[in-house]
């Protein structure tokens, strides 16, 4: 499984620059983690580009439902 974000830009909104610090990302149901660590990603990059965050191996098999993000 690979874990990538994109973005499309919004609407009626002007920024230069907005960056975030991913610590984790998890899957439900069974809370899978599937990133830990740290990464900056800057937001205004996404518009333009796909960030790869991460390529979980064990990932088991089975329907997730959702994706959590942590952020510090």
């Amino acid at each position: 499984m690979v874990l990538a974000v994109t973005d499309t830009p919004p609407s009626n909104v002007s920024m230069l620059s907005a960056e975030v610090t991913l610590t984790g990302a998890a899957l439900t149901p069974g809370n899978v983690s599937i990133f830990s660590g740290s990464t900056a990603i800057e937001l205004t990059r996404l518009q333009t580009d796909i960030t790869y965050l991460a390529t979980a191996t064990n990932v088991p098999a089975g329907s997730y439902t959702r994706v959590t993000l942590t952020f510090a």
